[in-house]
């Protein structure tokens, strides 16, 4: 956000991350959301029309996207006044990937469902390796079945007619806070920053509602704040503005345009995607190691009841996985102890040297 000093220059200021002036709860969301020229759902629309390269792309080092070059000149031209450049993709499609876990460290994906999949073995991996992805038995039983209900699902939620394509650049750190805005008055988004965690991904994840019409993603709505916060309806009303802007936005570009547009409206596909839980299976698609008391599977497992029967995992395989991992974190715990008292340790010998060269300067005053 740019404040204007009393001299006359200009202070830039990224919009607020809280629920104050510019924020969800505020009355400028709606310009925040409808801005003339430089509105969240315009910028959302020039992003769909950039096709990359007929793959989605893993990859853990900086790397570059081979574009297709489909992009209407006018769609770039829309797409770069915000976003100015994009000169490396460097996350990928790799999950919390681990060194030396799992498969390669750069792969390419010819569908969504095979993406998905990988994200599931990811998420595998880093559960089996890391010594404390588990806090208890209990948590370690829950997080290892969940796993194999992911895979599980996924076909319910994979859409068969993007499966094999598109594939488009998805952002998903996209919050307030990464968008430079003009003043306080006219909310107009002059800049988005911090593509740190851009990719390409299946089509449909990007036509997933946003993330950020609310502050906190809906893998954090804590069921146990007091007073209760009702997230879900809060969100609703946020996402029921968001569309319309964003319907507005698509009437007035085909009428730039003088044709109808040729695919299915972004707006429908969002509306779809929270009707049928796609936007709760990509919200654990971007998280790992979550809970079956997370919003998102709470949600999923409304629309499908039977949820936990759907896991082939034997009771043999969950307590070994839980053996296992109940040994790695005993041992974690040993050792980050030992670290914890040599960190302590060293803490107090330096602040005793401190106090000590404190009180020579102080003698020699």
């Amino acid at each position: 956000m740019q404040r204007e000093n009393n001299d006359g220059r200009h202070e830039t200021k990224s919009a607020k991350d809280g629920g104050g002036k510019g924020g969800p709860s505020d009355p400028n969301t709606r310009v925040l959301f409808a801005s003339p020229t430089h509105h969240i759902p315009t910028t959302t629309i020039n992003i769909t029309d950039m096709d990359w390269d007929d793959r989605a792309k893993s990859s853990n080092r900086a790397d570059s996207l081979a574009w297709s070059g489909k992009l209407s000149e006018r769609a770039m031209e829309g797409f770069l006044s915000v976003v100015c450049q994009i000169p490396v993709i460097s996350r990928g499609l790799h999950v919390a990937y681990i060194p030396h876990y799992g498969d390669s460290i750069s792969r390419t994906f010819s569908s969504a469902t095979e993406y998905f999949h990988h994200v599931a073995d990811q998420d595998l991996q880093h559960l089996l390796k890391q010594p404390n992805s588990i806090d208890n038995i209990d948590d370690a039983r829950s997080k290892y079945m969940h796993r194999g209900i992911f895979k599980a699902i996924t076909s319910h939620f994979v859409s068969n007619q993007h499966d094999r394509g598109p594939f488009k650049l998805v952002c998903d750190d996209m919050r307030f806070g990464n968008m430079l805005v003009n003043n306080a008055k006219d909310l107009k988004i002059v800049a988005v920053l911090d593509w740190e965690w851009a990719y390409t991904a299946p089509y449909q994840m990007l036509y997933s509602p946003p993330r950020l019409l609310l502050i906190k993603k809906p893998t954090h709505w804590d069921a146990e704040d007091h007073p209760p916060i009702p997230y879900l309806s809060q969100y609703k009303s946020q996402f029921r503005k968001f569309v319309q802007i964003l319907e507005e936005a698509e009437s007035q570009r085909e009428r730039d345009m003088g044709t109808t547009l040729a695919d299915e409206r972004m707006s429908s596909l969002m509306r779809k995607s929270m009707d049928d839980g796609k936007f709760w299976f990509h919200e654990l698609i971007y998280s790992c190691f979550e809970s079956a008391d997370n919003p998102a599977w709470a949600a999923i497992r409304e629309i499908i009841p039977n949820l936990e029967e759907l896991s082939e995992i034997s009771d043999t395989e969950v307590d070994t996985f839980v053996n296992d991992k109940m040994e790695q974190l005993r041992l974690y715990d040993m050792e980050w102890a030992a670290l914890k008292k040599e960190i302590d340790r060293e803490a107090a010998e330096f602040e005793a040297l401190e106090r000590k060269i404190e009180k020579e300067d102080a003698n020699e005053i």
